[in-house]
């Protein structure tokens, strides 16, 4: 897949080279994407925010026709969302259960407990 699909963007645009040439100058100085601020928005739990900042650079190259770059920021913005299963840790409260068993394999457990738990911005608790 290449980078940028230029064939692609100008058919986007019905061919108009103008404004092709218009979308790719608006893409290079408009479309902010910082690793530190989508990260920053991740670790306070901000996820909806995390996926609208990537929506928006997904959908500003997808208009160019940057394809790898649209299939990553919707992967990304699908994993944010909750839509598919990704790195991004669970966070808010959650019940967690401690079990001992004798056995490797379960059993009758010999002891147990139950949390509620609150977890952060990157998946950790305290019990």
């Amino acid at each position: 897949m290449e980078i940028l699909d230029s064939e692609k963007g100008l058919d986007l645009v019905d061919g108009d080279t103008e404004l092709y040439t218009v979308l790719l100058e608006a893409f290079l100085n408009e479309t902010k994407f910082e690793e530190e601020e989508l990260s920053a928005l991740v670790s306070a739990g901000k996820k909806a925010e995390a996926a609208g900042y990537v929506h928006a650079a997904k959908g500003a190259g997808r208009q160019i026709g940057a394809e790898r770059l649209a299939s990553s920021g919707q992967a990304l913005e699908d994993v944010l969302r909750g839509r598919a299963a990704g790195d991004a840790p669970l966070t808010g409260n959650k019940v967690v259960e401690f079990r001992l068993y004798v056995n490797e394999t379960g059993g009758t457990p010999l002891w147990g407990r139950t949390y509620s738990v609150l977890l952060d911005a990157n998946g950790l608790f305290n019990v």
